[in-house]
C-alpha cells in the first residue's frame, strides 16, 4: 500500500499489483546407458562404470540461450549389497591378540548378518589361534546388535579399514590407546541403519564450473562441485517395521526424488553444454561401489550392476 498526500488530506491507495509468470525452462534429461560407445549394429564396446563416468556426443548436448541449470528429479534403482568390500571387516582385539573377521558379500536382514558375523568371528579367532567363541544376536526392539564372549579377558570392537561398524551401528566406538570403555565381555551397538553408506553426492566438475563459489559441507572432504545429495531413506516419519525384509537396504530398491528446491547453477549464456561427468560419491567421499563384473570364478560369470542404469532431469532455465 501507499500513502497520497493532498494538502491536509491523505488517501490510501492498494497497489494494483504486478503480473508475475513462471520462467521459461527446457528440459534435458539424462540416462547413465547413454555412456557407452557403440558398435555400428548397436552393442556396447565398452564397460564405462555406472558410477564415474562421462557422457560426449558429436553434437551439443543442449543449445540455446539460458543462464541457470537445475537438477530436478532422479531416478535410481539401487542394487548394492548392504555389505560388500567397503564395509565387510570386522576387527576384534581381546587384550591379548587382534583378528579382523571378513563377512561375505550379500544383502542380508539383521537376523541373518548377525549369524554371518558370528560365523566369520568364530572362524577369525580360530586361525588366530585364540579359544575364544563369539554369539552375535540382533534384537528388533532396539534395531542394534550384541556380541557376547564370556572369558578371562574381555575384548572390544575396533575400527579398522573398510568396517563394518556404521552398518551395524557401532560407530560410537572409542579408540583411545586403553579402549577402557569399550571392553566387555558383553557389547551392544546403537541403531543399526542397515545401509553400506547414509547418502550418495552426484557430482559434475563440467556442470558446475561457472558457478563462483564451490560447494563444501561440515567434512573436510566433502565434493565441491555438488549437483544434490541423495539421503538413503524414505520420505517423513516411518516407523522400523518389524518385517526384517522391509528395511531399507536388506534388498534392492528403487530411489526416486523430485527435489522442491534444486540448486540452481549459474551458466555462461555464451557456451552450449557440450560434455557432462557424472560421479558418485558414498559418505566416505568415495565412488559408490559397484559390483564387479566378469568372470568371478572358473565358469561363473557374473554381470554386476553396471547395466543398472539410472536417469535423471535437469530444468535449464532461458529467462
Amino acid at each position: 500500500m501507499a500513502y497520497r498526500t493532498s494538502g491536509q488530506i491523505a488517501e490510501l491507495r492498494e497497489h494494483t499489483g504486478q503480473p508475475l509468470r513462471q520462467p521459461a525452462i527446457a528440459l534435458f534429461t539424462v540416462d547413465s546407458e547413454d555412456r557407452y560407445t557403440l558398435d555400428a549394429d548397436g552393442f556396447r564396446t565398452d564397460n564405462t562404470p555406472i558410477n564415474n563416468f562421462i557422457i560426449s556426443k558429436p553434437q551439443s548436448l543442449i543449445n540455446g540461450y539460458f543462464t541457470r541449470v537445475a537438477l530436478t528429479e532422479i531416478n535410481f534403482p539401487w542394487a548394492i549389497p548392504n555389505v560388500n568390500p567397503r564395509n565387510n571387516n570386522l576387527k576384534v582385539f581381546d587384550g591379548l591378540q587382534r583378528w579382523t573377521a571378513v563377512i561375505p558379500t550379500g544383502f542380508y536382514e539383521p537376523t541373518d548378518l548377525a549369524a554371518a558375523m558370528q560365523t566369520a568371528m568364530n572362524a577369525a579367532a580360530a586361525a588366530a589361534g585364540s579359544p575364544r567363541t563369539f554369539t552375535c544376536v540382533y534384537n528388533a526392539a532396539s534395531q542394534s546388535f550384541t556380541f557376547e564372549s564370556p572369558g578371562a579377558n574381555n575384548f572390544q570392537i575396533e575400527p579398522c579399514v573398510n568396517s563394518i561398524l556404521y552398518t551395524i551401528g557401532f560407530t560410537g566406538i572409542l579408540t583411545d590407546p586403553a579402549g577402557i570403555a569399550t571392553f566387555g565381555y558383553k557389547i551392544t551397538g546403537g541403531y543399526a541403519p542397515m545401509l553400506y553408506t547414509p547418502y550418495f553426492d552426484i557430482v559434475s566438475n563440467q556442470l558446475t564450473k561457472k558457478q563462483n563459489v564451490s560447494d563444501s559441507g561440515s567434512s573436510l572432504v566433502s565434493g565441491r562441485s555438488l549437483l544434490c545429495r541423495v539421503y538413503l531413506t524414505k520420505d517423513g516419519t516411518v516407523p522400523t517395521s518389524t518385517d526384517e525384509a522391509q528395511i531399507l537396504g536388506c534388498r534392492p530398491f528403487t530411489i526416486h526424488r523430485e527435489f522442491q528446491n534444486p540448486k540452481q547453477i549459474f551458466w555462461d549464456t555464451q557456451e552450449f553444454i557440450n560434455i557432462i561427468d557424472l560421479t558418485l560419491l558414498d559418505a566416505d567421499s568415495k565412488v559408490l561401489y559397484e559390483e564387479p563384473q566378469g568372470e568371478v570364478a572358473a565358469g561363473v560369470v557374473e554381470l554386476g550392476s553396471g547395466g543398472t542404469n539410472w536417469q535423471m532431469t535437469f530444468q535449464v532455465t532461458e529467462t
